[in-house]
């Protein structure tokens, strides 16, 4: 029974598809051996192998003692979860106090010339509700081979803003590659954007991502993706239709179950028509998700980015742009206040913009809401 033996050893260093590929040799001289086939339907589910894991305890299930018994079907039960259609909600109440993305600078002063803003041009206050629905479903088509599908519509609608309500429509295809200590995968993805009730940009790429998991206490997890934008109006389409690169590369420290850091380092490059509106961003992000033993959830993230445009400005400032992004977020819950799987959150947001084209570009806003979410 050495195959055994050397099956669990590869199974405590996390290389369940080494041992399973051992216990499948161990079952086909003995396919009678009970114990071993529910350690391998386990294994293969650990290794998300999920068609594969449910045949072996759906053939081993009314052999087991009662209590392996359960345990064997809630493993049947999570691997057919996994597997199933997921629908997504998620909707909150909104209040922004710059809802247009504007500079509080009421004066434009260069080489001793000074315009004034019309009152359009300064930040507006607006309330509204941000909301998304969607569904999504991720199957095991063999192995550790998966399909991805997911489509989904948000939005957000401002009482006292129409013209800056938002929708958009966001439907994706792909595949992964799964096993107990990586992933990676691709999505192609398409999305239609309005603004107010009109037609604003179609997008198309295609998302790639890498995870692995290092150790018990450590991932790291590395994305890329490529997309196109499109604007409907013809003005708007000459100067920022747009070609864009992202990049990201993110460590996570689980330093307990209940308690996640995170940092990362990211880059997008933004190639618009107009070149003085293209740029290219480099940031940083630190992060901490902590479920205290009351059941109270916390979470922070802090970020800041360098955002350097590509040619001179050509309406009033003849040099290039540069900006400093710093954005803070926060939330808070409580799983006592759930009900039924939905879960109301405190949230905060607070996003900041130094510009070296200040009477244009640098802003502050700061948004508190209250969101609802419900995961199926």
């Amino acid at each position: 029974m050495w195959i055994y033996a050397l099956g669990a050893l590869y199974r405590s260093e996390m290389r369940q598809g080494e041992a399973a590929d051992l216990y499948r040799e161990l079952l086909s001289e003995r396919p009678d051996l009970v114990y071993p086939r529910f350690d391998l339907g386990v294994m293969l589910f650990e290794d998300k192998q999920y068609r594969e894991a449910l045949v072996q305890l759906h053939r081993v299930e009314e052999a087991l003692p009662p209590d392996m018994r359960q345990l064997a079907r809630e493993y049947i039960r999570q691997a057919e979860a996994v597997q199933a259609w997921h629908p997504s909600f998620n909707m909150n109440y909104e209040q922004t106090d710059n809802v247009n993305n504007a500079s509080p600078s009421r004066d434009i002063v260069l080489n001793g010339r000074k315009w004034t803003k019309s009152e359009d041009s300064l930040p507006k206050r607006a309330n509204g509700i941000r909301y998304e629905l969607g569904i999504d479903r991720m199957f095991n088509i063999a192995g550790n081979h998966f399909a991805r599908l997911g489509i989904s519509g948000s939005g957000v609608h401002y009482w006292n803003a129409r013209d800056f309500s938002e929708q958009a429509f966001h439907a994706e295809v792909g595949y992964r590659y799964r096993n107990s200590r990586l992933e990676w995968g691709f999505r192609p993805f398409v999305e239609q954007n309005r603004l107010g009730n009109n037609r604003y940009t179609a997008n198309t790429g295609i998302a790639l991502d890498y995870s692995l998991r290092l150790n018990e206490k450590w991932r790291s997890t590395q994305s890329f993706q490529y997309g196109r934008k499109q604007y409907h109006d013809e003005y708007l389409a000459k100067r920022y239709n747009s070609k864009t690169i992202s990049v990201s590369s993110t460590f996570s420290y689980y330093a307990m179950s209940a308690w996640q850091l995170y940092g990362g380092i990211s880059g997008m490059f933004d190639n618009t028509v107009e070149k003085e509106q293209a740029s290219r961003r480099y940031g940083v992000s630190l992060g901490t998700v902590k479920i205290l033993d009351g059941g109270l959830g916390l979470k922070l993230g802090v970020g800041y980015t360098k955002r350097i445009f590509k040619a001179p400005a050509t309406l009033i400032y003849n040099f290039i742009r540069r900006d400093d992004e710093y954005r803070m977020s926060a939330a808070l819950w409580h799983k006592k206040l759930s009900w039924k799987g939905f879960t109301p959150q405190i949230n905060f947001r607070y996003n900041k913009i130094n510009s070296n084209m200040p009477a244009f570009y640098s802003r502050s806003g700061k948004e508190w809401f209250v969101s609802i979410e419900k995961t199926y």
